[in-house]
């Protein structure tokens, strides 16, 4: 079964870095998270969203795991760049194994959007429910997130992150040869609105083409009946000339034998 998938969400490493910056944290500093969950144009709308803490940071950006995660040994502080999507599957399943709880959770509005408020620094991971319409269903992996998130371009610390959760479309509906319905998104709708406009394009195309060629066969057929007409009349009038002149030939003839006739006598 075929599935349009996207990669697990995570913030931190990418654009944005929390090590090594010459700032100071604001560890007593309010933080907040607003998310969007969404596929293309589709937003998914009241599912529930969890927000868990996994660890404390301070004023050097060095993170604690907290109560819970203790048992959790891989080191945050060590890790590169290209570890932290690993990283995030373990995390995140750890917390499935421990039974560990939410610290807050809420729903997506009708928008797809969600919000976190009155946070503290440190590292957390959000996970949303999956949601089933008739045709698909929605899910997304797991999301890490750090607060705050180093601007590297802007040389600022971002304690109100704005994140978007990459989410995955599963066909519900099974074609008779084994494939899936893709979700029908603005950019499929626009791929079928421009094959539609070229073939109307085409169409109109045509049918002025044929106008045209009706239009050049009606002048040549007007064009042929004239000439009929005319070379019918010069036939006429030859036929005409014929005649008369075969009566005047006559005449002729007549007077010919009537003087012939007096002189005899």
């Amino acid at each position: 079964m075929k599935k349009i998938k996207l990669l697990m969400a995570f913030v931190v490493a990418f654009f944005f870095t929390i090590t090594n910056v010459y700032a100071e944290i604001e560890v007593n500093r309010v933080s907040s998270i607003i998310g969007k969950y969404s596929y293309s144009d589709f937003n998914i709308t009241d599912t529930n969203v969890y927000l868990y803490k996994i660890a404390d940071m301070n004023g050097m950006a060095e993170f604690t795991y907290i109560d819970g995660f203790t048992g959790f040994t891989t080191d945050i502080n060590k890790l590169q760049s290209f570890e932290w999507n690993d990283y995030t599957i373990k995390i995140n399943k750890y917390i499935t194994d421990n039974n560990i709880n939410y610290i807050a959770s809420t729903k997506t509005d009708g928008n797809g959007q969600f919000v976190f408020k009155d946070l503290k620094v440190g590292l957390y991971l959000i996970r949303v429910d999956s949601m089933k319409t008739k045709d698909y269903e929605y899910s997304s992996g797991p999301l890490l997130v750090s607060l705050p998130n180093y601007n590297e371009i802007q040389d600022i610390h971002m304690y109100d992150l704005n994140v978007f959760v990459k989410t995955e479309a599963k066909s519900l509906n099974v074609n008779p040869g084994g494939g899936v319905n893709p979700p029908y998104t603005a950019d499929s709708i626009y791929v079928y609105v421009a094959i539609f406009g070229i073939a109307l394009v085409i169409f109109i195309v045509t049918i002025i083409l044929i106008l045209k060629r009706k239009k050049k066969n009606d002048v040549n057929s007007e064009t042929t009946i004239n000439t009929i007409s005319n070379t019918s009349e010069i036939d006429n009038n030859i036929v005409n000339n014929n005649v008369v002149s075969n009566n005047n030939l006559n005449t002729n003839v007549r007077d010919d034998n009537s003087n012939v006739s007096e002189d005899t006598i």
